[in-house]
């Protein structure tokens, strides 16, 4: 199509766009990545995966596998007490092993005895759930993650209580 301006004739042709505005990507990868989100968290359901250990809670007991396969499983109704702690001496293993950045098994110290251990050693914090048969303590892959389990643990049980 032939124009004209002050400056002379000229030929304009129409703009062909071959792909999406930039913005239009920039929402198809907000969405996308919403959309894994979503899906990820439903398939999980009450499951929290990491560093080798799994976390799962089941509708009457908390199930920790560790990195070897091993499980362990606290009903809730055998519940005392749960606390976070900070910086804990997790002591020296007696049973068990190192695997998949995770510490798993059965351990000693000073503070809690012998108990049953599943933690990340790099994550500088722990729950630690008193049953009537002893201690076990785990956490999730960071601080944050493990001070949401104690609290998703806390509420829990306060149905469970609220139940029985």
């Amino acid at each position: 199509m032939q124009m004209q301006s002050r400056f002379g004739t000229y030929e304009r042709r129409p703009v062909r766009r071959t792909g999406m505005r930039w913005w239009q990507r920039a929402l198809l990868a907000v969405l996308a990545a919403a959309i894994v989100a979503l899906g990820t968290a439903a398939l999980a359901g009450d499951r929290l995966r990491a560093g080798g250990m799994q976390l799962e809670f089941a509708p009457d007991a908390l199930i920790v596998t560790a990195p070897d396969r091993s499980a362990t499983t606290v009903a809730y109704a055998d519940i005392r007490r749960v606390t976070l702690y900070t910086n804990p001496d997790y002591g020296a293993c007696a049973r068990g092993g190192q695997q998949a950045g995770c510490w798993y098994g059965t351990w000693r110290n000073d503070q809690w005895q012998t108990y049953r251990l599943c933690v990340h050693p790099r994550v500088h914090s722990c729950v630690t759930v008193e049953t009537v048969d002893g201690l076990f303590t785990f956490n999730a892959a960071s601080e944050g993650e493990t001070f949401r389990l104690k609290t998703a643990l806390d509420e829990l049980l306060r149905g469970v209580s609220a139940q029985a």
